[in-house]
């Protein structure tokens, strides 16, 4: 009898203690869901805050090589003020020079534009301006005091040359050419057909029958971009300009009044991402490591954009800087560079007038 009796107190013992199992599972429930509620309400409560990631690039922050393309559309582009060409439509490929490994338009001795193709247009007016200044422009020089201009001619039209050589003493002469671009070479062409000096004509026929040539009036070996073989003046279009240099492959050249036209041959083909924005008259760069002013992009999409389409776009190597920072830059979410650029002729103040003058 005893024996059952403390049985039965160990069990009634056992079964009236056991509601504190569930109960303590109660509590942990209600504690976790009056947590979760609380968090709800007050979600900054507890939590550290951190900045939204940044998008991830697309590209990594290795450059895809030093050479950068460019593509230029109504375009005049200047080496300085007063050295220039226009460009309805050119791609380009800047090209480092030496040890250079991206392209610098701070320093543009340190990399070339290889023209891959597309067409220039010269004044003639610029062309007489890089001969007196550029070519012709050192001591012992054989000609100076040069004017270029188109003559209208049945078949196609000349250019006329006037200037002097020396000769023993200063003497004015005329000669009159056509123009073609020889592709072996990689030069243009002048051949005279006429030449007058001391208000004398020599016909080319007659000045070849008493042994008398172009190339013996004058000396020139090309060293500075023009040579004289025979009666043909030689062109390398690719010497005459300041740095940044010009490389290319001529195709053709003609006279279109008062311009020269050439055009270069297609080297490659390349596929440019598409114009973040569309523009009349432009200059799209990609690839390689480009820096303009203190900025340096890796693998840039930049696209400068004329803030006056009515005109070409008027771009100066020499007075970038002035540009740029007259500039509108954006950035978009796709990390191209939008550059709403104005004309620098339209940020210069205007050269005086004759008349102004004093």
């Amino acid at each position: 009898m005893k024996k059952n009796r403390n049985t039965h107190r160990l069990r009634d013992r056992i079964l009236g203690n056991a509601w504190l199992p569930l109960a303590a599972f109660n509590l942990f429930l209600l504690a976790v869901l009056s947590l979760h509620a609380w968090l709800n309400i007050f979600p900054d409560r507890g939590a550290v805050a951190v900045d939204p990631a940044p998008p991830r690039l697309a590209k990594t922050l290795i450059p895809s090589g030093p050479i950068t393309y460019m593509h230029l559309r109504n375009v005049k582009f200047h080496w300085d003020d007063e050295i220039f060409v226009r460009t309805p439509d050119m791609t380009v490929r800047g090209e480092p020079l030496g040890d250079n490994r991206h392209i610098d338009f701070g320093y543009p001795d340190s990399f070339a534009l290889n023209i891959i193709g597309g067409t220039v247009i010269a004044d003639l007016a610029i062309v007489t301006r890089l001969f007196n200044t550029r070519v012709f422009a050192y001591p012992g020089a054989p000609l100076r005091n040069l004017s270029l201009r188109t003559l209208p001619e049945e078949g196609g039209a000349q250019i006329e040359l006037r200037g002097q050589m020396k000769f023993g003493a200063w003497i004015s002469f005329t000669a009159r050419a056509a123009i073609s671009v020889d592709t072996e070479s990689n030069r243009i062409v002048m051949t005279t057909g006429s030449i007058s000096a001391l208000g004398l004509p020599f016909a080319r026929g007659l000045m070849g029958s008493v042994g008398l040539t172009l190339e013996k009036l004058v000396a020139l070996d090309g060293s500075r971009g023009v040579a004289v073989r025979g009666n043909n003046i030689i062109i390398d279009p690719m010497a005459l300009f300041p740095p940044p240099r010009l490389r290319g492959l001529l195709d053709t050249a003609r006279l279109e009044g008062e311009t020269l036209r050439i055009t270069f041959r297609e080297q490659e083909r390349v596929a440019f991402p598409a114009r973040p924005v569309r523009a009349a008259n432009d200059i799209m760069l990609f690839m390689g490591t480009l820096q303009i002013a203190r900025m340096r992009m890796i693998d840039p999409v930049v696209q400068i954009i004329d803030i006056t389409p009515e005109d070409f776009l008027e771009f100066n190597t020499a007075r970038y800087y002035t540009q740029i920072t007259a500039s509108a830059i954006r950035i978009l979410e796709s990390q191209a560079v939008l550059m709403y650029m104005p004309d620098i002729g339209k940020l210069l103040p205007a050269a005086p007038r004759a008349a102004d003058a004093h």
